[in-house]
């Protein structure tokens, strides 16, 4: 069964400035592309990860994260990236 961000109804959390919605212990990402952006850059650099393969990356970010598409995304950032 697909889950989408904008169909479930979780607790939304505040943050600073930013409100997120948290469902089953996984932060729903909203649809605003350059935070998705951030996201797949922090999660490729990090020093624990150091340039990922496109399985692991996803694997990593989808234990925390949810959101639609979220696997072709990551498959997409990296296969953009020139050093791997």
């Amino acid at each position: 069964m697909l889950i989408h961000c904008d169909q479930i109804r979780p607790r939304t959390l505040a943050w600073g400035l930013m409100e997120f919605s948290v469902f089953r212990n996984r932060v729903c990402v909203t649809a605003k592309e350059e935070l998705r952006k951030m996201i797949h850059k922090e999660g490729h650099k990090s020093s624990l990860s150091l340039h990922p393969s496109m399985t692991k990356m996803y694997k990593d970010l989808k234990e925390t994260f949810l959101w639609s598409r979220m696997k072709k995304g990551v498959e997409e950032f990296v296969s953009s990236c020139l050093v791997c």
